[in-house]
């Protein structure tokens, strides 16, 4: 985000020329009787609004996707997890369910405010933990264990569905909040510069 705040920001500096260029063009097709291009949809100093209103949102927005990688990260490792305790393979299982609570501390420590996320941090970290418990006592041969395990797991297991519902609202909204204004703006921008082009095109064919 950052980095696409600068290189809109620093084309500024073209639309003048843009414009000197498409007013010098009509000129040359009036001499010719031939109907001008439109005007560029652009005013100098606007793609350097939408620059800096980039700018000003770039961190939240950096951190908002950090975030939402920590989550597909999360899920990844807990499905490895998943996996792994189906093959009785409680190391293998151990290991992803480490990778998971590390993904999911990072998401947690995201410092937004999305009403659904929390749900989904609760709900993930109940899974991890029974999973957690599960892979120990199959590592012990802990008989006992793995059923109280099991059925800590079932319970978790019934918000599952419910969290993920959670998330996928966390993410849209959280991916609005912080990108969806400037976002818009460069599309526009872009598009009037698009159209321009094509309009130079279509004279020049």
């Amino acid at each position: 985000m950052t980095a696409a705040a600068e290189a809109i920001g620093q084309a500024d500096a073209r639309v003048g020329d843009l414009e000197a260029t498409l007013r010098r063009l009509a000129s040359e097709l009036a001499v010719l009787g031939r109907p001008a291009p439109s005007r560029l949809a652009l005013e100098p100093g606007q793609l350097a609004g939408i620059g800096a209103q980039l700018a000003t949102s770039a961190d939240a927005a950096d951190g908002f996707w950090l975030m939402r990688r920590a989550t597909a990260a999360t899920l990844d490792s807990l499905q490895n997890a998943f996996a792994a305790v189906d093959a009785r393979d409680p190391d293998r299982a151990l290991t992803a369910i480490s990778a998971a609570e590390m993904s999911r501390a990072t998401v947690r420590a995201w410092p937004g405010n999305l009403l659904t996320l929390p749900f989904w941090t609760k709900a993930t970290g109940d899974l991890l933990a029974a999973l957690r418990s599960l892979a120990i006592a199959l590592r012990d041969h802990d008989v006992a264990g793995a059923r109280a395990a099991e059925a800590r797991y079932r319970s978790a297991a019934t918000s599952a569905h419910q969290a993920d519902v959670a998330l996928a609202v966390a993410i849209a909204e959280g991916g609005s909040a912080v990108s969806d204004t400037p976002l818009a703006a460069a599309a526009l921008a872009l598009r009037a510069v698009q159209d321009a082009l094509g309009e130079v095109r279509s004279i020049l064919v």
